[in-house]
């Protein structure tokens, strides 16, 4: 029995390999099936797109030898079916082998899904406003004066009954707690989605910020910057509107400027300035004036 496997045991070793590689043949050339879900892709008019369909993937099975599954990349295949020509609405449509795109030729196609329900609608462009989003008020003392969107307006594109109907399209939220001085930022846009595009992702807020004012009237003295000259009337009425911080600074601080510098006989009057007085510089600022009462005063020169 030794002699018999140890006579011609080269013979036998290349027996035993060429057995191997003949079952590994058979092996790879036999038919293996094998199910895959892919994507639908397709091919409008310009004019047109695809709002909805149904199944969202179709299901396959691929039948074939191993080396043609190998040349075969699941994740890049799919079906691309060509509407050209249809009108908005919904369609059947049937699947057929030639849609299916990236199978290696030595595979066969089962489609188990054989039809596709396909919604098509007309495209839609147009200019929409953006509406700046906010909330919560600002510091106490403070108010928004306004939140102005840089483009105001931008593009949106889909489909015709979505983008219609449409009114505006809406920022990101802000919060404006605590805030006290104006500021500028980058807020996105709130797609509405439903297979529509905006021109551009984000756009640029301004928001300005100020000190609440208070109204206050006062009776303050005219004064004449020129010599020679006296004001008709003496006293006049200012209107004021001023942070409440300022306001107990105003009381005898303010008087109204009268120059002859640019009037004549013949004009009804001027237009008086407020002068600050001993009002620091950044307070005088945040002062602003409402009206004078009278709203011109006339000069007159003094009898010598």
């Amino acid at each position: 029995m030794k002699d018999f496997i140890r006579r011609n045991w080269g013979l036998k070793l290349l027996s035993f390999g060429l057995a191997y590689m003949l079952w590994v043949f058979v092996v790879s050339q036999a038919a293996i099936p094998k199910d895959i879900e892919v994507a639908i892709t397709f091919e409008v008019d310009d004019q047109m797109m695809v709002v909805d369909h149904s199944p969202q993937k179709i299901r396959l099975r691929l039948t074939g030898d191993s080396q043609s599954h190998l040349r075969t990349d699941p994740e890049r295949v799919h079906a691309s079916i060509d509407l050209h020509g249809m009108q908005p609405g919904t369609h059947s449509v049937t699947m057929q082998r030639s849609f299916i795109r990236e199978v290696y030729g030595g595979l066969d196609i089962d489609i188990f899904d054989n039809t596709i329900e396909v919604t098509l609608e007309r495209k839609q462009d147009r200019d929409i406003r953006v509406h700046v989003v906010h909330h919560n008020p600002p510091r106490e003392g403070y108010r928004l004066v306004s939140a102005k969107s840089q483009p105001p307006v931008i593009q949106i594109s889909g489909p015709e009954s979505v983008v219609s109907a449409l009114e505006e399209i809406k920022t990101e939220s802000v919060d404006l707690d605590g805030r006290r001085r104006s500021f500028s930022k980058e807020l996105a846009l709130a797609a509405p989605g439903q297979g529509t595009r905006l021109s551009q992702p984000t756009v640029k807020v301004r928001f300005e910020i100020e000190e609440i004012l208070e109204q206050i009237s006062l009776e303050i003295p005219v004064v004449m910057t020129e010599d020679g000259y006296v004001a008709d009337p003496q006293t006049i009425r200012v209107v004021l509107e001023a942070p409440p911080a300022v306001i107990p600074l105003l009381g005898e601080n303010l008087r109204a400027l009268v120059s002859v510098a640019q009037w004549s006989p013949d004009d009804p009057g001027v237009l008086p300035a407020l002068d600050r007085g001993e009002i620091e510089e950044d307070d005088f600022k945040k002062i602003r004036v409402v009206s004078f009462d009278p709203p011109l005063v006339k000069p007159l020169e003094q009898e010598r």
